[in-house]
């Protein structure tokens, strides 16, 4: 039987990084995985009990979880793209210990939007629990590896899953048609899930800094349709990972030899 990938967060003793720890280690009972909690100092630096907190953050958060931790040297952005490279997630608070005040992103959380391999969650609390996931879709192909995550998600949560796809031109037929097509997918793929589309005339990024004041986890692509060939990070993607009110799950399509 393989072992399921590890889930890798990013810690540094931050309210931001213990909001991650939270939301990662009921997430790996959930899923089985192993949790791996990693801190990144300078050559000469030291971790003074970071990691020792890190790991009883996370037992208080999920008492059963099967957690190790790991002293890393070099930038946190460097060593966490590196360990997360076979990762189920890679897991960072919005915000590290060295973000300016008022900053709604930092900029390892940005860095690991932009540069990994595989699904980046920054986190955030949650008021409450919705019991919802909501993912946005277009026709990219970004698009159709965050409705696969979404739904696994989804699934083994039990939960609400809301296909949302947002345009600012007019609703064809044709727009409603291929969301349907795309619930009926994800349905399948999750059958435990209640999934509901949604198509809304509105900005998408607006729509799903909207809809993420109502959901656990919002899901979606680094560029959708719209994005210009060899960017890293959509606008969409960017602005929903610097606006949401919940936890957000970015992810690209791997490439076909990954």
């Amino acid at each position: 039987m393989t072992e399921a990938r590890p889930i890798v967060v990013g810690v540094d003793g931050s309210p931001e990084s213990r909001h991650a720890i939270a939301w990662a280690a009921p997430e790996a009972v959930l899923g089985g995985h192993r949790l791996r909690l990693v801190h990144a100092v300078s050559a000469r630096g030291s971790e003074n009990g970071i990691l020792a907190e890190a790991k009883d953050v996370a037992c208080a958060a999920a008492p059963t979880v099967d957690v190790e931790t790991a002293l890393v040297t070099g930038s946190a952005a460097s060593a966490l793209l590196a360990e997360g490279q076979d990762a189920a997630y890679l897991v960072v608070g919005a915000r590290g210990e060295t973000g300016f005040a008022g900053l709604l992103l930092g900029s390892v959380a940005l860095q690991l939007a932009q540069y990994a391999s595989g699904p980046v969650v920054v986190a955030r609390p949650l008021a409450k629990r919705t019991g919802r996931v909501v993912v946005g879709v277009d026709a990219s192909d970004d698009a159709a590896t965050a409705l696969r995550l979404a739904g696994a998600e989804a699934d083994q949560r039990g939960a609400d899953l809301v296909v949302l796809h947002a345009t600012r031109d007019p609703i064809a037929p044709r727009v409603r048609t291929a969301i349907d097509a795309a619930v009926a997918r994800v349905q399948a793929l999750a059958p435990d899930a209640h999934v509901e589309g949604r198509v809304v005339q509105a900005h998408p990024a607006e729509a799903l800094i909207e809809a993420s004041a109502d959901a656990d986890l919002v899901v979606v692509g680094s560029r959708g349709v719209g994005g210009f060939r060899g960017m890293l990070l959509g606008s969409v993607a960017a602005a929903v990972l610097h606006h949401a009110k919940s936890p957000v799950a970015v992810i690209r399509r791997r490439p076909e030899s990954a």
